[in-house]
């Protein structure tokens, strides 16, 4: 590991940790890449 992702792998009933550095001024998504899963209403 080690590297710099954008993407992480969250199976059912797991939670994922993540780290952000909030130095870019605007609004970001973090969301699904299923589209099903951002339909449904699962992006933040």
């Amino acid at each position: 590991m080690g590297l710099w992702r954008d993407t992480a792998l969250v199976e059912p009933d797991e939670t994922v940790t993540i780290g952000v550095v909030a130095d870019n001024p605007g609004e970001w998504i973090f969301h699904c890449h299923m589209l099903e899963h951002q339909a449904g209403g699962m992006a933040t």
